[in-house]
């Protein structure tokens, strides 16, 4: 069923991230004032994570590498 719902409505499952590294530009900085939530990570070479603030931002570029969109 999932696969002619998929075929027949034109849709892919993407999964979107709840983690990314710190700096990759893809976390949205919301409107400036509010901090975002970041942690040292250990297990990955001490990267400092960022707990996703919003998807907009994520959406626009997965939107575009889908080739939905063109930027």
């Amino acid at each position: 069923m999932k696969n002619s719902f998929s075929r027949a409505f034109n849709v892919i499952k993407v999964s979107a991230p709840l983690l990314l590294n710190k700096g990759t530009g893809i976390n949205d900085n919301l409107n400036g004032i509010e901090r975002t939530v970041s942690f040292q990570a250990s297990d990955i070479n001490n990267s400092q994570i960022e707990v996703v603030q919003s998807l907009a931002k994520w959406k626009r570029i997965a939107l575009a590498r889908y080739g939905i969109i063109k930027f």
